[in-house]
């Protein structure tokens, strides 16, 4: 990841980011601005009383609605995550488990889903 800055005289500087160092959250935060400047409306779903429901709602005017679980690299899915996600796939929902190490991937997906 590269953001450019500008600063006051107009002189550009390129600062890179390693995605895989970065917290879950913050990786959150740059997923929901990428699904955003991509048209996908997103919502942070949070404690619905039902255990294991992925961390993001995603919907689209052109496309189907999908759920992303976000994790850190070395984060890992609970046994009820994986079947709330078992079931919201059966159910014809595409669903996405993404961490840092997995951007490019989760990106390119995003362009197809």
């Amino acid at each position: 990841l590269r953001l450019r800055f500008t600063n006051g005289s107009g002189t550009r500087r390129t600062t890179r980011y390693n995605t895989s160092n970065m917290t879950e959250a913050n990786y959150q935060n740059k997923l929901k601005k990428l699904l955003k400047e991509n048209g996908w409306h997103v919502i942070k779903l949070v404690r619905l009383g039902v255990s294991g429901y992925p961390d993001l709602q995603c919907t689209h005017p052109e496309r189907v609605t999908m759920y992303v679980e976000v994790k850190s690299d070395k984060g890992k899915l609970s046994p009820v995550q994986e079947s709330r996600i078992a079931i919201l796939r059966h159910k014809g929902f595409t669903v996405h488990v993404t961490s840092p190490g997995t951007f490019d991937e989760f990106k390119a997906a995003i362009g197809s889903v």
